[in-house]
């Protein structure tokens, strides 16, 4: 069997409510070419038992004994990864049945862009279309205050990561002479190193469903987007 093109990399941490919705949403793509790995994170909770109730060669799964945060997962499974592609998703999100094949689409298209998104849509307390800029200047200079992927709706070339010894979550020095630094979020620090070595992207389209709860960083973390904005 060839090796896939794709590696849809899933963080886990007591996600027990909402996991089988995202799951399903990955395995019933159009596109079948991927690997799909998916890391609990030591959760406590019915998450691994939800996980190897499924039996689809495609799925790889990776128990971490210990709970040792999303970022460290995320550098796991982009360490593990060596497809030509790492397409992220949470595990509380759900992709629409394209998403994968538009994508793939896209970048076998830019051999030029080595990062690429695209728009979502909020559902749960929230409903409504969040649309991203899509070209390379817009998506880097919204760096200044925000990140211009949602992070969950990216696919990057594995390549370009391995090349450039790049993993999650560094501390980002902004270099504006006065000494200021930030820790951002494990996303919006990565975003930050490849903007020097690769274009950005984003595909017009609503690839997630993006829930407003449960695991998703940023409603945790809005303290820190302020901070940042500040800075």
């Amino acid at each position: 069997m060839n090796k896939p093109r794709v590696t849809v990399l899933m963080p886990a941490y007591n996600a027990e409510k909402y996991i089988k919705q995202s799951i399903d949403s990955i395995l019933n793509q159009s596109f079948l070419d991927f690997l799909f790995l998916i890391i609990d994170d030591g959760s406590s909770d019915g998450t691994e038992n939800i996980i190897r109730s499924y039996n689809d060669r495609r799925i790889c799964f990776v128990k971490n004994e210990t709970n040792i945060g999303i970022k460290e997962t995320l550098n796991k499974g982009v360490m593990i990864s060596d497809t030509e592609y790492i397409a992220r998703m949470d595990a509380d999100d759900i992709a629409l049945p394209k998403r994968l094949e538009w994508q793939l689409e896209y970048m076998d298209s830019n051999k030029d862009i080595g990062v690429s998104g695209g728009h979502f849509e909020f559902f749960g307390h929230e409903t409504s279309i969040v649309k991203m800029p899509m070209k390379d200047n817009e998506i880097k200079a919204k760096l200044f205050f925000f990140s211009g992927f949602c992070h969950p709706t990216v696919i990057m070339r594995t390549e370009v990561l391995k090349k450039n010894n790049f993993l999650y979550g560094n501390l980002v020095n902004f270099n504006d002479n006065f000494g200021h630094k930030i820790l951002e979020l494990e996303d919006f620090a990565l975003w930050h190193k490849l903007k020097h070595v690769t274009q950005f992207g984003n595909v017009d389209k609503v690839l997630i469903k993006y829930r407003k709860e449960g695991q998703n960083i940023s409603a945790k973390n809005i303290k820190i987007v302020h901070d940042r904005k500040k800075v």
